[in-house]
This record gives structure tokens, sequence and C-alpha cells, in this order.
């Protein structure tokens, strides 16, 4: 493997933070709601407040990116995602998870921009496709495998554990890229001012094919994150358990035979917990 398409990965992972940080949690949304004495509602703000973050936070890190470089974006954008990640991960209360996630989005939305910008900067002319393509594919192993990955982990470590795994993955993410990845396009210094940035952004509202691709995009993704988000909270407002016989209650049952083990101080006990995990997952 050469070092670029090393350094792709690399920023197609740490792009995957971004959207990590919404599916991981979604098993865990119910339990995560009752920990900060959060309604349901309150529990569906939890991933809200982070999307208009994510989608918000792009309009300001794109011209940000282009006057600074590159580099001190992705960068400086990991160190809010730490932030965030660390104040949910603390969190007591409703206000606090939420102060905490419109962090975490803010810094996600950078590496967004910066992911995308930094995997095309170096391409030749009309030869985009291709480094796209590999950032991509790495960006999407993260919605497809952190549904059951956040059940797992929930049900042997509770909600809070989700988000000090993210901060772990970030902090090694955040020291790989300061050691891997250069910066790809220095900024031009332009001043960056408002009425420019938002005459810019108006043209490009205007453009007669920009709003069909937008609103595409944007009913796409909000049918892939409607029903996994509604589902765990419905079930627990149902009166049934959202992780029953899924994740979550694979990673309880293999906790609660390694507490069994732990107590008796027998070395087959603990065994039998991986067994008991998979009968529970199986059924």
């Amino acid at each position: 493997m050469s070092a670029a398409t090393g350094r792709l990965i690399l920023l197609g992972a740490i792009t995957a933070l971004g959207s990590l940080a919404i599916q991981i949690i979604v098993p865990a949304l119910p339990l995560l709601a009752a920990g900060i004495g959060a309604n349901a509602a309150g529990g569906q703000l939890v991933i809200s407040v982070y999307l208009v973050g994510l989608a918000l936070g792009q309009l300001v890190w794109a011209p940000v990116a282009d006057h600074h470089g590159r580099r001190p974006v992705l960068l400086g954008g990991i160190v809010v995602f730490l932030v965030g990640t660390l104040v949910c991960a603390g969190a007591g209360d409703l206000a606090t998870m939420l102060f905490g996630r419109a962090i975490q989005s803010v810094g996600a939305s950078s590496s967004l921009v910066t992911g995308r910008a930094m995997a095309t900067d170096t391409a030749p002319v009309g030869k985009a496709a291709a480094p796209l393509a590999i950032l991509t594919s790495v960006t999407l192993i993260s919605p497809a495998l952190a549904p059951a990955v956040g059940g797992v982990v929930t049900g042997i470590g509770g909600w809070r554990a989700l988000f000090w795994i993210l901060a772990g993955l970030t902090l090694i993410g955040g020291m790989l890229a300061l050691r891997m990845l250069p910066e790809t396009r220095p900024g031009d210094r332009a001043p960056l001012h408002p009425h420019r940035l938002i005459g810019n952004y108006w043209r490009v509202a205007r453009e007669s094919g920009y709003l069909p691709l937008a609103t595409a995009n944007a009913l796409i993704s909000g049918g892939v994150l409607h029903l996994p988000c509604r589902l765990p909270l419905r079930a627990r407002r149902g009166g049934g358990d959202a992780g029953a016989g899924g994740a979550v209650l694979f990673g309880r049952r293999v906790r609660d035979h390694r507490r069994d083990a732990e107590r008796a101080d027998d070395p087959e006990a603990l065994a039998d917990a991986v067994e008991g995990g998979r009968d529970a997952r199986a059924g």
C-alpha cells in the first residue's frame, strides 16, 4: 500500500468519526435518556442537535480552510470534537449533553470539509474520483458497524463507555494526523468578509442543479437516520427492552457472566461468558 493510499484511509477514518458519533449511540438512546433524566423527546434531541451543528459547521469551516489551509482546520476540528466528546461522557443532565453534542458536531463538521478537500487537492485534473472513492469507502464502514458495536459496548459498559471509546479513537486519529497528514493547500489569506461569503453561498444555492441534488441527499440521509433513531425509544416507550434480542442483550449477557466469573474466581466460568453471549445473540 502506497503512502498516499494510507493517508486517504486515515482521512476516511477521521471523517468517519462524525458519522460514528451518530450511529454508535443509537442503540443506547433509551439508556442515555434515562441516565441524564430526559424523556424520549430529549433523547431524540441528542441526535437532532448534532445534525444541525454538523450541517451549519461546514458553512463556517469551508472558508476558514481556504483562508488558513486544510491541515490546521482538520487538527483544530479534531481537538474541538474531543472536547465535546469528553463533555458528553461526563454529562449528568440534558442541557450539558446537548452542549457537548453541539461542540462535538462543530468539530466533526471540520473533517467533513477538509477530508474531502485534502483527498482531492493533490489529484490531477479530472482524476478526483479515485481518491474520493477510497475516502467514501472507508467512511461508509462506520454506519455499517457502529450500531452493532454500540449495542455490545452499551450492554457491557453502559452508555458513557461509548463516549470514552469515541474520545480514545479521536485521540489516536489526531496523533496519526499530526504525524502523517501534510498540508495539501496552503491558505490564500484572502479576507473573510461575511458579505462575500454570503454572496458565494447564495450563488451556489441559485444554481439550477444544486437544489435537486441537495434535496435528494437530504431525503436519503433523513430516511437512513429516521428509523434506527426512533426504534429504540419506541420499544422502550411500549414497555419493551430496546436491546432485547440484539447487540445490547449480547453485551449484557457477557457482562453478567463475566461478573459471575470474577465473583466465583472460576476460570471456566469466564469461558461460559462468551458462550452465554453467543446464545443470547443466536436467540
